[in-house]
């Protein structure tokens, strides 16, 4: 419950199931409010809740359209029937528009996703309800690789990418919010990317910090590496491909080399 006080007792969500915010408080603060109960609440609320056969995963509040938008998992879509109602014991400082949208989404299941042979063919693509594992999607870089896929597996970006050995040429980095030509190295290195010459290589980042799935519903970006000829890094380039959002964020670890072909 979110209860409208003078003062700020209760500011722990999970603890009770319960919320404070102050007197008088706008729609913007009630609005994420809301949505930090609601999704500090995720377990009880799914345990207890019938959804059409599905889960509650996140809810969000965008200040910028006033709206709270509740995210389920893939795969089952929520019955029309099934309406989430915010009820007002406040003396009506506060309502909430009885209107429901729902908006139904992937079908959770595995898609392949095939990518141009250049970046500037390519462009930068928004993958959404992305899924990964032995059942996951594929993503198809074989027309930029002209190769096999040597998948190295995923890192923390402080201790180094290694796409130098071989034909090891797709990777993953997390702790890593972007990736940029100062990245990129001829050999293994702390804090880089190596890409030998004359090579291409695939490097997926994120900013989560530790690569395991929680609450900061950080996106997987895919970026193109291409190493020329040439001997040295004067002509390496780093082109940002495509993003890669997930209703639950995705753990490095899930990735297999089955996901990339």
């Amino acid at each position: 419950m979110l209860n409208e006080v003078a003062a700020l007792v209760d500011v722990d969500p999970d603890a009770g199931d319960n919320l404070d915010i102050i007197q008088g408080s706008g729609s913007d603060a009630v609005g994420a409010a809301l949505a930090l109960l609601v999704s500090s609440n995720l377990d009880e609320l799914n345990a207890t809740a019938a959804f059409g056969g599905t889960d509650l995963v996140s809810v969000t509040y965008d200040a910028g359209t006033d709206l709270l938008t509740f995210r389920f998992v893939p795969a089952v879509n929520v019955v029309a029937g099934d309406t989430i109602v915010v009820t007002d014991t406040d003396g009506g400082t506060f309502a909430a528009s009885a209107e429901n949208v729902i908006t139904d989404g992937s079908n959770g299941g595995a898609d392949v996703f095939l990518f141009e042979p250049t970046a500037s063919d390519n462009g930068a693509d928004i993958i959404n309800d992305a899924t990964v594992g032995a059942t996951g999607d594929v993503f198809n870089f074989s027309a930029f690789l002209a190769a096999a896929v040597g998948f190295a597996g995923a890192v923390n970006f402080t201790a180094g990418l290694d796409l130098s050995a071989g034909a090891t040429n797709v990777g993953i980095a997390f702790n890593k919010a972007t990736l940029a030509v100062g990245d990129i190295s001829l050999a293994a290195a702390a804090s880089k990317v190596a890409v030998e010459d004359g090579s291409k290589a695939i490097v997926l980042v994120t900013a989560d910090v530790n690569g395991v799935s929680d609450t900061t519903g950080n996106a997987y970006l895919i970026y193109y590496v291409t190493n020329g000829a040439t001997a040295g890094l004067g002509d390496v380039s780093v082109a940002l491909v495509g993003t890669v959002n997930s209703t639950t964020e995705l753990n490095a670890a899930d990735w297999i080399a089955g996901n990339f072909a």
